[in-house]
């Protein structure tokens, strides 16, 4: 378990991944490097790690309360309860009748916009750790 954060130098690993109710290893080489995290977000998580009783470093970031502590809470309840009740719902952000909206589709939405504005696809599969340029481009 833990948080993967190193708060010095401001990074982000992740190290293992949670399929299935299973803790296992990050699916790739790139999908294990740390990537950077703004000053903004360092002090959003450690408001958080102040307010929750899972603070401890042997917790996951975001566990599960229903089941106190001991696995994460799934992204798509984090999606659901958080992402898609906090998101204005922006004409052309998330329609309407979008059935589901959370990570992922953040994912998506940042590669097509870096993209449409001009970025090197490949630059953006670096940043994005994604193994194949064309998983970018779509």
């Amino acid at each position: 378990m833990g948080w993967d954060i190193d708060w010095k130098k401001l990074k982000i690993s992740v190290r293992r991944d949670w399929v299935d109710g299973e803790l296992g290893r990050a699916k790739s080489r790139a999908s294990k490097a740390a990537v950077e995290m703004l000053e903004t977000l360092a002090a959003l998580l450690q408001g958080w790690r102040q307010e929750t009783r899972y603070s401890k470093e042997s917790h996951f970031l975001f566990p599960s309360f229903k089941l106190h502590g001991k696995q994460p809470r799934l992204g798509s309840m984090i999606g659901q309860d958080y992402i898609t009740l906090d998101l204005p719902r922006l004409p052309g952000v998330i329609p309407e009748d979008c059935p589901r909206f959370g990570f992922h589709n953040l994912r998506h939405g940042l590669s097509t916009f870096l993209i449409d504005i001009g970025h090197d696809p490949l630059v953006v599969q670096r940043m994005l750790r994604q193994p194949q340029v064309d998983m970018t481009m779509h």
